[in-house]
């Protein structure tokens, strides 16, 4: 299977540790893309920019090795359509303190999607 689409990654902050992210398709085709290196398996890779004060924080969570992807590992997004939104806890590959981070998808070739707008994420 094939990646395709025009796709628009929404990530959202959450409570504490967590963050939240929507696929958009914005084109006028349904698109296909993968969940490798996406939430949409979780937190198996370095997938997010975490920084505050322009210092980027070490990924600390598995690198997650795998055969080629399958059909089943591909999702298909309608024209206008989305996928999510799905939640997952940046703890479980990053090691955040109290502050205020900045927090970005890293889209990769892997999953076919762009990278998405960072959010502000406040941490206790």
């Amino acid at each position: 299977m094939t990646k395709s689409g025009t796709f628009d990654v929404r990530l959202e902050a959450g409570t504490g540790t967590e963050v939240t992210m929507t696929v958009v398709n914005t084109g006028p085709d349904r698109g296909t893309f993968c969940t490798y290196h996406t939430p949409f398996e979780g937190i198996r890779n370095d997938i997010f920019v975490v920084e505050r004060d322009g210092r980027e924080l070490d990924y600390r969570g598995m690198m997650a090795k795998r055969a080629p992807p399958g059909p089943e590992d591909f999702r298909t997004v309608a024209a206008g359509g989305s996928v999510g939104p799905v939640t997952v806890d940046l703890s479980r590959g990053y090691a955040l303190g109290p502050g205020t981070w900045s927090v970005r998808y890293r889209g990769t070739g892997i999953s076919g999607l762009p990278d998405s707008n960072p959010v502000e994420l406040v941490v206790p």
